[in-house]
């Protein structure tokens, strides 16, 4: 690398010694130096190749969307480029998109490995099971197993409920979805602490929480000292309504303070179920959620799960001013609707805090792009949150013509929030604000 450096130092600057450059720095890790050298290398003709390697520098920088513009600017025959942005698409969570990507790319390609992994990776999350089996079936002739595709079409097999396969070397129900990052359609499949856990993770994802108890069950078991683990599970039994269980969970790690968030925010929501349970020790389940809480935030910055639990204990805590705060930093982690939530919560706490008025002017907006359609998914919670607001503000007339408009139109929800405004009304009647 210092080499390549001293010859574009010392040297008329070409789009050779550029390149060589992005080279050297991107193969050495350090990526703000390579996308430099890419801003210095479009000075010139730049071909598909540099195009692609920018925009692969932009994905692992994080800036996501500067390279699914790249990628689709460029017209690659191979379809590498497609794969790509079927990878980035689906790092995104827009499946669609990324399956359309994915779909392209194996057009262009359909004997490339590499572009039928990525969309096999797409169809189980799309749950499209069948389709993956039937297209990979062919394929899988030609490749000796055990292989990262015979490992997904053995994914596949387990969620539609068919036998094993013939190669799977452990029954269906032990095969082990590991999330291959590189993508590697020739990776052995083998099973790990991370696998399990991504497959306890993927269990829980789509809904089965009776497997999904019975799974982290065996594995807590398997490995009594992982408190991440314990963690999950107990979240599965608080789930299941099975709270003091949990927390017996949780005390067998908790003294040792363990290092992880997944730990430190089931601990604190076990501990809110406790708090809100009441009983002679709800103030001290209140403190520990706390204390459980702020550890959360340390060990998981980046998770919006636990700024979310730490608004909701500061909420119990009537420390709305924080709750706020937490709220809005879990929605800026956000995205899509879980950030619209989240952003409600916020304005919720804001008001609780004492500015309804504020609030309402937050929440208006909100009301007018979701609010106003009959079923979409975040319709009925903006407007509950929105007539709460005015009528906490005192704006019971505004309030009460949205629940007269939801009525006319059919919306059961329209009886509870004439509960809740009348229920504010007369809270504010008998104890009017001074």
């Amino acid at each position: 690398m210092q080499a390549s450096w001293q010859r574009l130092a010392n040297s008329e600057p070409s789009s050779e010694l550029w390149r060589d450059w992005t080279f050297a720095t991107h193969a050495n890790g350090l990526l703000n130096a390579a996308l430099e050298g890419h801003v210095g290398l479009e000075q010139f003709d730049t071909t598909i190749g540099d195009q692609f390697r920018k925009a692969v520098v932009l994905e692992r920088l994080g800036q996501d969307e500067q390279a699914v513009s790249i990628l689709r600017s460029l017209s690659d025959p191979t379809g590498t480029v497609q794969r790509r942005l079927a990878k980035i698409l689906l790092g995104q969570g827009d499946l669609e998109m990324a399956n359309e990507a994915a779909n392209a790319a194996l057009q262009l390609n359909q004997d490339d490995l590499s572009h039928l992994t990525v969309w096999c990776e797409i169809q189980l999350q799309r749950g499209d099971a069948e389709r993956l089996r039937k297209k990979l079936a062919p394929q899988l002739l030609r490749i000796t197993p055990p292989s990262w595709l015979h490992t997904l079409d053995a994914r596949a097999a387990e969620m539609l409920g068919s036998s094993p396969p013939p190669y799977a070397s452990t029954p269906a129900e032990r095969v082990v979805y590991l999330p291959n990052v590189h993508l590697d359609p020739l990776l052995p499949w083998v099973r790990t602490r991370e696998g399990d856990v991504e497959r306890l993770r993927a269990t829980i994802k789509v809904g089965d929480m009776e497997e999904a108890i019975a799974m982290s069950s065996r594995l807590i078991t398997e490995r009594p000292e992982d408190a991440e683990i314990a963690g999950v599970h107990a979240g599965l039994l608080r789930e299941a309504g099975r709270n003091p269980e949990a927390i017996q969970v949780l005390d067998k790690h908790r003294a040792s303070l363990p290092a992880e968030s997944a730990f430190w925010k089931n601990d604190a929501m076990c501990r809110i179920f406790a708090f809100a349970e009441g009983g002679p020790n709800a103030a001290t389940m209140l403190i520990m959620a706390r204390e459980s809480s702020d550890r959360a935030t340390n060990y998981g910055a980046g998770d919006l799960q636990c700024w979310k639990v730490s608004g909701i204990v500061a909420g119990q805590e009537q420390d709305h001013l924080r709750a706020e705060k937490d709220f809005r930093q879990a929605a800026s982690l956000a995205r899509g609707n879980t950030q619209i939530l989240l952003t409600l919560d916020a304005e919720i706490s804001r008001g609780r805090s004492g500015d309804w008025v504020g609030a309402v002017e937050a929440l208006l907006p909100l009301e007018r792009k979701y609010g106003l359609t009959l079923d979409g998914p975040l319709a009925q919670p903006v407007r509950r949150a929105t007539i709460e607001a005015l009528a906490r503000a005192g704006l019971f007339t505004d309030a009460k013509e949205r629940i007269s408009a939801l009525s006319k139109v059919g919306l059961p929800e329209s009886a509870e929030l004439a509960r809740l405004v009348r229920k504010i009304e007369t809270e504010q009647s008998r104890f009017p604000s001074p």
